[in-house]
């Protein structure tokens, strides 16, 4: 499932196949378990995953950190919403 990391990448981060599939297995294992339903206006759109695979041809290590820090920021606003329901 590491299929999308370009080799350059395995090579510049010295990821080895089994351990990068360890820790997909494991950051999907935790969202799964995590069971969080945000609602359709929090999710990522195509354009927004388009922009972001633009990002990772040139520069991954950004385009990854970025979407992390855009879900973390969904979350919140997401939870904020909820909480004034």
């Amino acid at each position: 499932m590491i299929e999308h990391i370009p080799e350059r990448e395995k090579r510049t981060l010295g990821y080895q196949e089994e351990k990068a599939m360890t820790t997909l297995e494991k950051i999907r294992q935790y969202i799964e378990r995590t069971k969080v339903d945000n609602g359709r206006h929090y999710d990522i759109n195509i354009k927004e995953m388009l922009d972001l695979a633009h990002v990772a041809a040139e520069t991954p290590i950004e385009a990854v950190s970025l979407a992390f820090e855009y879900g973390r920021a969904k979350g919140y606003r997401a939870s904020k919403a909820r909480a004034t329901e």
